[in-house]
């Protein structure tokens, strides 16, 4: 295969120019030499879009290394043996660059995207040199590193007329940039400004309408929420209580579960049918055909994975580095080997299940129904159940305010002379209930009432007595009441 000779780039570790040509053996801007070995800073490697060397007077030393002399460090071609500057041969304190060869060759590029960089004044490189060990910078240029680069006066001069040009182009397009009265225009800067930020400046101005209009909102309905501190005035107090009473009654009832004769009266009896009974006369032999699951083996075709070594030719190119600026990308095939998996055809045994019908036998029982009676029984039992209330309220008793032992004791209860709870006798049963209500008045003359009070609290409410209550500001409307 072909070989393709490729021009490197460099760095300048004196003034911090980047991407300076390889054939360069000099900075173009500080004048100051390449010295990869002492300087493994200003190494050469390939930019993304590396040139390709056609030149054949290039190509005929691409392969030789560049020396440097040690009389005066500076780089001479491969295929001299004197130096270019001092004229003294290649001795044993030269220093000659060595071949590096990549595995990869994927461009190295530090920074494949800094094409432009500014000078740099004395200071900011004595700074630089300190706090940097001497470091390149990392600064954006205005010039090209392909370009040759003006000396380091004429950069200032290059970046303002660059700038003067620019601002000449703007003013034509938004205006002279001078008022009649001599005064520098402010409305192409703003018209320039608002140009370049103009979603910013929508979103900020939806953003502050959002803002102002949930400010209003949240007021609104804090205003229409707002509570204040008032009182409501008890102008009645009302309770009630209740006892149920009980009577004895007497009631009809009948089952097949037989009760116990010391508590009921008029107890009978008669046998009626209650359910059916099954009864096994004996069993009989019932002959069937079920199918029971077998298997019988199968032959059949399948396959199976084995591995095998192959040998195949594989890229193995890489790119040298041939110490003088130039790379060289070589193009090679190698063989290789490794494992490949492929299917055998290989005939194998299964199971397959199938059916086969099988006489068995079962047992079945024969059997009747028969009735079976029951005696059934007929009674009159005597209970107590409620039948009424006994009630007292603040309207029917002379006592305004009831204590926890004030419940109504009726006189007038059924009772005869005959010894034992007879039929038709009342008494006085366990279910007590008790109400507590309070009627009060608001700020607005409405009438509120509040039932069901306990009653350790509604027992110290007076009527004239005023409670702390909470009002809606806007509306007046009652909101609650502290009791």
């Amino acid at each position: 295969m072909t070989d393709t000779v490729l021009e490197g780039v460099w760095d300048c570790s004196d003034c911090g120019q980047v991407r300076i040509r390889g054939t360069k053996k000099f900075c173009p801007r500080c004048g100051e030499p390449q010295n990869s070995i002492l300087t493994p800073a200003e190494d050469w490697y390939l930019p993304q879009g590396a040139l390709v060397v056609t030149d054949a007077a290039e190509l005929a030393g691409a392969d030789k290394p560049i020396w440097y002399c040690g009389h005066d460090g500076i780089p001479n071609d491969g295929d001299t043996d004197k130096c270019s500057r001092c004229g003294r041969p290649m001795d044993w304190d030269d220093l000659v660059n060595r071949k590096v060869r990549y595995d990869d060759l994927v461009a190295h590029d530090p920074a494949p995207d800094r094409e432009l960089e500014r000078a740099e004044t004395d200071l900011q490189k004595a700074e630089r040199m300190l706090t940097t060990e001497g470091g390149p910078r990392v600064l954006p240029d205005i010039a090209r590193p392909e370009a040759e680069l003006p000396t380091i006066g004429q950069d200032t001069e290059f970046y303002e007329k660059t700038q003067h040009e620019a601002d000449e182009r703007f003013n034509e397009r938004f205006g002279d940039g001078d008022s009649d009265d001599g005064n520098v225009k402010i409305l192409p800067p703003i018209i320039k400004l608002a140009r370049t930020y103009v979603v910013h400046i929508a979103v900020a101005l939806v953003a502050l309408v959002l803002l102002i209009g949930g400010f209003v909102a949240c007021n609104a309905v804090r205003a229409a929420y707002a509570t204040v501190a008032g009182t409501v005035s008890i102008t009645e107090t009302h309770w009630s209580r209740s006892v149920n009473i009980e009577e004895l009654k007497t009631f009809n009832e009948e089952g097949w579960t037989r009760p116990d004769p010391n508590t009921v009266r008029n107890l009978n009896s008669q046998y009626r049918f209650h359910y059916n009974r099954k009864v096994i006369d004996g069993y009989r032999t019932v002959h069937y055909t079920d199918y029971e699951t077998r298997y019988r083996p199968e032959t059949y075709m399948g396959s199976e994975t084995r591995t095998r070594t192959v040998t195949k030719n594989v890229d193995c190119s890489y790119t040298q580095s041939n110490g003088n600026g130039k790379f060289t990308r070589v193009s090679r095939t190698c063989p290789k080997s490794e494992p490949e998996s492929y299917e055998v055809p290989v005939q194998k045994t299964r199971q397959v299940p199938y059916q086969v019908p099988v006489q068995k036998t079962r047992q079945e029982e024969i059997s009747h129904q028969e009735p079976v009676t029951d005696p059934y029984y007929t009674y009159q039992v005597d209970r107590w159940v409620t039948t009424h209330s006994a009630v007292i309220t603040d309207v029917t008793t002379h006592n305004p305010s009831p204590t926890d032992k004030d419940w109504p004791t009726p006189t007038d209860l059924k009772q005869d002379n005959q010894p034992g709870d007879q039929v038709g006798d009342e008494r006085l049963g366990n279910n007590r209930s008790a109400s507590y209500a309070v009627v009060y008045v608001d700020s607005k003359g409405l009438f509120h009432r509040e039932d069901n009070r306990d009653y350790a609290l509604w027992s110290k409410l007076k009527v004239g007595q005023t409670v702390p209550a909470l009002y809606y500001e806007q509306s007046g409307q009652l909101v609650s009441v502290t009791w």
